[in-house]
């Protein structure tokens, strides 16, 4: 590393340096010779141009370095005891009356050798070169016969016929390189560091604002000044407060407690996603930052990464924490499923309609050790058999009429390395179970319409709500077919084996459409009436059907007015369980046995309690006895389903 250490020194010292530096051949380490004004001018040239690290010098030239230039590293030249000792005992041998001057403060321990060397010394301290002239002459009239000092205090006794000692040794001299070396390597390491930072700071895709204990601001990069529009001139070095309004880092700074993922907004429309960490050293709140983004740039990326990824659907959507509930039969068959996943045979998911099979071999893919890997699903009844065959094996250019220039690979080939999930294969057509059979056999494909042969890496989950065995009985399916991808058997429960699951599974639900009516007083018992008639009710549809029947509820009690007449609680509870909802009577037929449809709904879900029932349906007891008088309601009358 170069040496960028600048020695400000006099021509005695300079002397003395010359010698030190050709023994330790401290290359780089340059002299310049200057005193006072002088030297203030010469090391602020060297500053200006960036040319010096570190500044060495002794006396009157350190104290001059640093007080015009504070903070700039300076290195100074001491005068150890050793030194005096030596100074002392060679003044003692040229003459009797000594005296020791130094540039504005004195050497305390010059008082312990005095007496020690039986000599007369007095101490003696000069702010000018003027003030110098003056002391020495005034010395020589009282009879001093020796002066000891600096290099510039020896220059003036030269001049005025008095004996003189330099002060300083090479021994303090190389202590004060050797300084100057560890600490230029210091501040290299650190302007590197600095620098490295503020690369970072500037090129950074977040705004980034920081701000000292003072709360002024010290760091406010490129981005920064983009997204709030205020100009890097008018903001640093000022208080953040007064300058950029809304930042609350002078809120953070204050009570020291992080503010993570907020949302603030800049101007009129603009909304930036914000952290404000407060800065903390040693136990103590020293500054603040605040990192933050446009959420129209996020929302941005976030769609072209999405674009990116799902395009093809090649990522999982789901992992096991997307499948709710606790009951014996759900966590079971959860437990098995994540074992599976760290193997790497086949899976074959049976489930009835609407258990969640998709989001089980999503699952599985997530916690396998494939999950950085594609993710492909195919529905095997969604395409005719030829459209089919194209896409899980790809072809070649000119295979058919049609055919996209170029060719184009399949699903095998886009899942390499991954998953690849067919559900509904019961549906699969014979033809193309004969060439499942050899990819599971062979693990290569051959395009459509191609003459290579393309091996492939893919793990297979396959679901059906049909029983295979039964479908292969009948004919429908290959038996060897079946024996391939039969390895790894997972059921999933129907939603009647876990009823209990239901109350865990309508609250996600309703968070995932409506979350503001779970806050809302009115509807608690509401939703304790529909959880009990849940719990009831058999669900063909499984908890697809279940989620149908809570969006049509969360749609109508977004409304508010789920006492009018045809909106009891209990009717929408079983009209949303039959996938319809009534708005009006066509007659007055129909009129009268919804209505008692409604009220007997009512009273079955309160266990025939009249007032609660009335309160339900939004009618006084006596309208209730009434109207229950009148439709021929009484206690053991058959409950709607």
């Amino acid at each position: 590393m170069k040496k960028r250490i600048a020695f400000m020194s006099y021509p005695r010292l300079t002397s003395l340096a010359e010698r030190v530096l050709a023994a330790e051949t401290f290359q780089g380490l340059c002299i310049i010779e200057s005193s006072f004004e002088e030297t203030i001018s010469k090391a602020g040239e060297l500053i200006n141009k960036e040319l010096v690290d570190v500044f060495i010098s002794g006396g009157s030239n350190a104290r001059i370095l640093k007080e015009t230039f504070p903070g700039f590293p300076v290195v100074t030249l001491n005068v150890t005891g050793f030194d005096l000792m030596a100074a002392l005992a060679e003044a003692r041998k040229l003459g009797n009356a000594v005296a020791v001057i130094t540039y504005k403060e004195g050497i305390p321990e010059l008082e312990n050798f005095k007496d020690l060397l039986k000599i007369r010394v007095v101490s003696k301290i000069f702010r000018s070169q003027k003030e110098l002239e003056d002391i020495v002459k005034e010395l020589k009239s009282q009879g001093i016969d020796v002066l000891i000092g600096s290099s510039i205090v020896c220059d003036y006794g030269d001049k005025y016929g008095l004996k003189t000692v330099f002060i300083y040794s090479e021994r303090s001299l190389k202590e004060a390189i050797d300084r100057a070396i560890d600490l230029q390597q210091t501040i290299r390491a650190e302007k590197k560091r600095s620098n490295q930072l503020r690369a970072i700071i500037d090129f950074a895709y977040s705004g980034i604002i920081a701000i000292d204990e003072e709360k002024r601001v010290n760091v406010y990069n490129p981005v920064a000044e983009k997204i709030l529009g205020i100009p890097r001139e008018k903001v640093l070095n000022q208080r953040v407060d007064h300058v950029i309004p809304n930042t609350r880092l002078d809120k953070v700074l204050e009570i020291g407690v992080p503010e993570i993922n907020q949302i603030q907004k800049i101007g009129e429309s603009s909304m930036i996603l914000t952290n404000r960490i407060p800065i903390i050293v040693d136990g103590t709140i020293v500054g603040a930052v605040a990192t933050f983004q446009d959420v129209v740039q996020i929302q941005e990326a976030e769609q072209h990464i999405r674009r990116k990824l799902y395009e093809k659907g090649l990522a999982a959507k789901y992992t096991f924490n997307d499948i709710i509930g606790n009951s014996r039969a759900i966590r079971k068959a959860r437990e098995l499923a994540k074992i599976y996943a760290k193997s790497e045979s086949t899976v074959l998911i049976y489930g009835e309609t609407g258990t969640g099979k998709e989001l089980f071999a999503h699952s599985i893919h997530s916690y396998s050790n494939r999950s950085d890997k594609p993710f492909i699903a195919l529905n095997c009844a969604a395409l005719p058999e030829s459209l089919l065959e194209s896409e899980l094996f790809g072809y070649e250019e000119g295979a058919f009429t049609g055919a996209r220039k170029g060719g184009k690979p399949g699903l095998f080939e886009l899942a390499h390395q991954g998953t690849l999930f067919l559900d509904e294969i019961s549906e699969m057509p014979m033809r193309l179970q004969a060439r499942l059979l050899r990819v599971l056999q062979e693990k290569e494909i051959l395009r459509i319409g191609g003459d290579r042969i393309i091996p492939v890496d893919v793990r297979i989950i396959a679901a059906t709500n049909k029983d295979l065995w039964q479908e292969v009985k009948k004919g429908k399916f290959r038996e060897d077919l079946y024996y391939r991808l039969n390895v790894l058997y997972l059921g999933i429960p129907p939603l009647r084996e876990r009823i209990e699951d239901i109350p865990v599974l309508v609250k996600e639900m309703v968070m995932r459409n409506s979350a503001e009516l779970l806050k809302i007083d009115n509807y608690t018992e509401i939703w304790e009436q529909v959880i009990k008639r849940f719990m009831t009710y058999t669900w063909p549809g499984n908890v697809r059907q279940l989620e149908n029947a809570v969006q049509t509820l969360c749609a109508i009690l977004k409304n508010g007015n789920v006492n009018d007449h045809d909106r009891t609680v209990g009717g929408l509870i079983e009209q949303a369980l039959d996938g319809k909802f009534i708005l009006t009577a066509k007659s007055e037929e129909s009129r009268s046995f919804s209505e008692r449809e409604r009220i007997i709904n009512a009273l079955n879900t309160v266990g025939w309690n009249r007032h609660k029932a009335a309160g339900l349906l939004g009618i006084s007891r006596t309208t209730l006895w009434r109207k229950m008088k009148e439709l021929n309601i009484k206690a053991g009358s058959e409950t709607i389903s």
